[in-house]
């Protein structure tokens, strides 16, 4: 029995030095972390919300032409960590979970936009749920395009015909589209093409016209309008044709006119050949009566000096024949168109 006595102590030991190191140990631990030689860490949230978000499409204040635009902002980079964003629109959340990028960000509605007037901003989410919105941004959706009416092309009225023909090298184009709106004019030639351009003004008024002479040929003609959102409508392209000649002229004369016309007893019947009769002889016909008494008074002077010089000189005798003889030729013509005209 004594035998086992030391073992048997050295147990009891033991056990009581476990227990003892037991209960020691947590107050040695929690003295080592006061002296700073082991470390415990801990996380402690950060207070504060995200820094704003920067909007940059749709501009503020702009007129766009589309009913689902694109929705474009640079997110928060600030110490406050974003975990996503939302679009709100009109006062009503759209879009949520926009996923968190460090560069620019694009999103999109989730159905089409009615046409009109619209608010938004981009709210950002911490991850310490505090939340930052942005500026609030309008915009106006148009998808309404302009009218667009031709009245005139080079003084004649323009309904839409294909082909309009003109003597005109500077032809002027005159219509109607909306206030503000661009007016583009094409004319394209076999030499020449040029484009033209205008603003239609308050009373939505334009006119478009060439600053130089346009060579005779065919041009084809192009118009159309564009809307300070984007919007465009185009008339269908027609022909126009520069002559190259005149078609024809106009000599003004008194009005009204004095009634110089006799008629001659003698002479029955139409004399007016069948080619004269594009000839404008009416123009001159009031007039030829005065022609040929001129011609006649003129005659009778010149048979006056003729007589007078005659037995003086021979030889101017003779050219005095000759002239008169021309005269003579000159008057029966002369003659002759008048009763040709009456």
């Amino acid at each position: 029995m004594r035998r086992f006595l030391p073992i048997l102590a050295a147990i009891i030991w033991y056990l009581v030095f476990s227990l003892v190191f037991s209960l020691v140990q947590p107050v040695w631990a929690q003295t080592q972390t006061e002296t700073g030689e082991p470390t415990v860490t801990a996380t402690v949230p950060i207070l504060g919300a995200p820094d704003t978000p920067t909007l940059i499409s749709p501009a503020n204040n702009s007129v766009i032409a589309t009913r689902a635009p694109t929705f474009i902002f640079d997110p928060s980079l600030g110490a406050i960590v974003v975990t996503h964003y939302q679009l709100w629109i009109d006062g009503n959340k759209n879009t949520d979970h926009i996923p968190a990028y460090n560069l620019t960000i694009t999103t999109n509605a989730l159905t089409s936009l009615n046409e009109g007037s619209h608010a938004w901003f981009i709210k950002a989410i911490g991850s310490n749920g505090q939340t930052t919105n942005s500026a609030t941004w309008t915009f106006t959706i148009d998808t309404t395009s302009p009218s667009l009416v031709l009245d005139s092309v080079a003084g004649q009225t323009y309904t839409g015909q294909p082909t309009l023909t003109t003597n005109q090298r500077k032809p002027e184009f005159i219509g109607r589209s909306d206030t503000g709106a661009a007016i583009t004019l094409s004319l394209s030639g076999s030499s020449v093409s040029l484009n033209l351009s205008a603003i239609a003004d308050s009373n939505g008024k334009f006119a478009l016209k060439p600053q130089f002479a346009l060579p005779p040929g065919s041009y084809t003609i192009s118009v159309s309008s564009s809307d300070e959102p984007g919007n465009t409508t185009s008339l269908p392209s027609f022909t126009l044709v520069i002559s190259q000649f005149v078609s024809g002229f106009t000599i003004p004369l008194p009005s009204p006119l004095p009634d110089l016309s006799f008629n001659l007893p003698f002479l029955t019947g139409t004399l007016i050949p069948e080619g004269l009769t594009a000839f404008p002889i009416a123009v001159v016909g009031p007039i030829l009566p005065i022609l040929l008494w001129l011609v006649l008074i003129l005659l009778l002077i010149h048979l006056y000096q003729l007589r007078k010089h005659s037995k003086q000189d021979k030889r101017a005798g003779m050219d005095q024949s000759v002239s008169l003889y021309v005269f003579l030729i000159a008057a029966i013509i002369l003659l002759s168109l008048w009763i040709i005209a009456t």
